[in-house]
This record gives structure tokens, C-alpha cells and sequence, in this order.
């Protein structure tokens, strides 16, 4: 089984550092999280000097030249986790460890303490990553980063909405603005600014986009295609496909030439 590139554990331990165990000035090549259990540290990147307590966090960023060390009347205890991957940035972006590589105190232990170091072992991989997902996000809540927030934000998570949601023939524009938490007026303006189309037609292309991949992918009949995809009359379907791609799902199938098993599915077509 194939690692999960978008967010992935490489190293995570507890440690003590009764012994006044330091490390640096040295560069990590992933992140490093660090969370404080007991004691206390200093934390020294760039001209900037920490000091950091228990329950504090801080983070290290690749290519960024780091020296920590604890404190020689109170040294620290840490859990930390080595990590890297193509989301590791967009869900940083979303912390405050985007203005700040220390966080305030929050209560984490127990979540550092359940990641393994036994990465070799593919279930404990697997879990890793879940835990850093859920890591992550507690920081988003309890660490969030600045509360203006920007258009991409919000197209952002509109997008991912309609990602979850784009096979409910109910789901309304009306539905996401308020789960967004923001205007109706705003969300659509967002979209035409950044998507150069409205939210309602992102919607449609989002359908359309699935259905075309579940009929390259066989899935039939098309009827079920359509109600898998938000759309409870077939009818009104094969009218929007055909008008987003130039044909009919039926024609679709055939101008793709697949097996011949697929093409008693396409006769279903309304």
C-alpha cells in the first residue's frame, strides 16, 4: 500500500530532557512540531529567542536554522512529530503558526503520546497520519490564524463543501452560504472574482465532472448516474451534460469506445 503523500508522519517520540539533552543550531528537512509536556525551554530561530512553558507548542519549518534547549532549574519534557506533505502548508496556513512558530498553552498530551515511532509498521503509518489530521486541527481551534479572513478562505471552504455535498439534490447555494457564514451576495461575487463563474455554476460543473468519471469509469446505468450526482429527473441531466460536453451521456460513452459490456447501460438514457 502506497503512502498518503498529501500528509504523512515520518519520526514522532516523547522525550526527556532531565539531561539537558539540546539540539542545534541545526536544519530539519520536514516539520517539527513540538509540544511541551512539563518544564520549561527556550526556543531560538532566526535573531528570535522563545521561552516556552508547559502546554506551549512550537514549530519548526524546513530549511529554518533552530536551536533548542531546556531550562537547566526546570527542564522540559516534549513529545514532537517530524512530518511533511503537498497539505502540510495549506492547513498550517489556517494556524497561527503562520505569524507565529509558538503557540499559547492547550492541553495536547494525550495526543502526542498515542503517535508511534514504530513507522515501519503500515497500520501505525496510517494512524500517525490521522492523528497529525487531528493534531492539526486543534490548533485551527485553538490557534487560529487571524480572524479577518480572506476571499480564498472562504472559496476555499466553499469548494470543499461542495465537494461533500454535490450529490444531495437538495443542497442550495443558499444551504452553503450559511454554513460558510457569510452572504449570499459576497459567496457569489467571490466566485466570479476568483472561479470567473458563479457558485451555481461551480456547482453544475462539479456534478457534471463526477458523472462524466462515473460513466468513464462504468458505473451505470445512466438513471443512477443522475441521482448519484444531485439530480433527481434524467432527463434534466442528460440536457446539462450535453451542454457542458457537446453530448448526450450516451453518445459520451460511445465517442469513448468503452468495453462493450458498458454500452447495454448507455441504451438507459431518457
Amino acid at each position: 500500500m502506497q503512502d498518503d503523500s498529501t500528509l504523512t508522519v515520518t519520526s514522532s517520540r516523547i522525550e526527556d530532557c532531565s539531561n539537558l539533552h539540546s539540539w542545534g543550531p541545526g536544519i530539519h528537512t520536514d516539520y517539527v512540531l513540538h509540544y511541551i509536556i512539563r518544564g520549561e525551554g527556550c526556543f531560538r530561530t532566526g535573531s528570535q529567542c522563545y521561552h516556552i512553558r508547559t502546554g506551549q507548542s512550537f514549530l519548526i519549518r524546513p530549511g529554518e536554522t533552530v536551536h533548542y534547549y531546556p531550562s537547566p532549574e526546570n527542564p522540559w519534557t516534549y513529545g514532537w512529530v517530524n512530518f511533511h506533505g503537498s497539505q502540510v502548508q495549506e492547513l498550517l496556513d489556517m494556524t497561527g503558526f503562520s505569524r507565529c512558530p509558538v503557540s499559547p498553552q492547550a492541553e495536547l498530551t494525550g495526543i502526542f503520546q498515542q503517535f508511534s515511532s514504530q513507522i515501519w509498521q503500515t497500520h501505525l503509518r496510517i494512524r500517525n497520519a490521522g492523528l497529525l489530521r487531528v493534531l492539526l486541527s486543534h490548533y485551527i481551534e485553538t490557534y487560529p490564524a487571524d480572524s479577518q479572513r480572506q476571499p480564498q478562505d472562504y472559496l476555499r471552504s466553499a469548494k470543499q463543501l461542495i465537494e461533500a455535498n454535490f450529490f444531495r439534490s437538495d443542497f442550495t447555494v443558499g444551504e452553503l452560504s450559511r454554513k460558510i457564514g457569510i452572504e449570499r451576495t459576497y459567496l457569489f461575487r467571490i466566485f466570479k472574482e476568483q472561479e470567473g463563474v458563479s457558485v451555481i455554476e461551480y456547482l453544475i460543473h462539479t456534478r457534471l465532472e463526477h458523472a462524466r468519471q462515473m460513466l468513464e469509469d462504468g458505473v451505470g446505468p445512466i438513471k443512477l448516474i443522475a441521482y448519484s450526482v444531485g439530480y433527481e429527473n434524467p432527463l434534466y441531466f442528460s440536457n446539462a451534460f450535453k451542454k457542458r460536453f457537446g453530448l448526450s451521456p450516451k453518445h459520451y460513452l460511445l465517442q469513448s469506445k468503452p468495453p462493450a459490456h458498458r454500452l447495454g447501460k448507455a441504451s438507459e438514457e431518457p
